[in-house]
């Protein structure tokens, strides 16, 4: 059951208006099957077979920070609302690319994204704004309550997808 609304103050809270109206909608699982660690491995990506599969990593290692970045993308894709999803997405990026708490995390995701799929000057330029614009709308659905667009959560989704495989890649070759 969830709450229907918090009644304002000096209101009775057992009124039909602020009472229990529902029950939660039904937890989606994202599940990793067979298939899915087969087509990782046809696709070279064992580094994160490995990720998730050690329990022991250590703290602020590549290891770790892509098996916490992999499990917020799964919460993404079971989340229920886009902003739910949204926030996800920028938290697995987050997890994965910060490390460092003494720079601006937007200015440090944006950095680090465009580094990991950008091209050309200009490109990472592009990348990099694209960064900060979609993390800084995090920030209005996460503190105002701003509902996020389809089309952002698309973009937000592919650029997230990119730089996981992209960090998992650049791990395997400096291994």
């Amino acid at each position: 059951m969830i709450f229907k609304r918090t009644p304002p103050a000096g209101e009775d809270s057992d009124s039909p208006r602020y009472s229990y109206f529902e029950q939660f909608p039904p937890a989606r699982l994202y599940e990793i099957d067979s298939i899915q660690i087969q087509q990782w491995k046809k696709n070279g990506l064992d580094k994160v077979l490995e990720s998730i599969e050690l329990l022991d990593a250590k703290p602020g290692s590549a290891t770790l920070r892509i098996r916490i970045a992999i499990t917020w993308y799964g919460r993404a894709m079971n989340a229920n609302t886009p902003d739910e999803q949204f926030v996800s997405l920028t938290t697995a990026l987050e997890s994965l690319l910060v490390a460092d708490e003494e720079v601006s995390i937007t200015q440090r995701l944006a950095d680090e994204v465009s580094a990991l799929l950008g091209g050309n000057f200009e490109s990472r330029e592009n990348i990099k704004k694209r960064t900060r614009e979609l993390y800084n709308l995090r920030g209005r659905i996460v503190h105002a309550g701003m509902p996020t667009s389809q089309e952002r959560l698309l973009v937000l989704d592919t650029i997230v997808v990119n730089t996981i495989l992209a960090f998992v890649r650049r791990e395997e070759t400096s291994s």
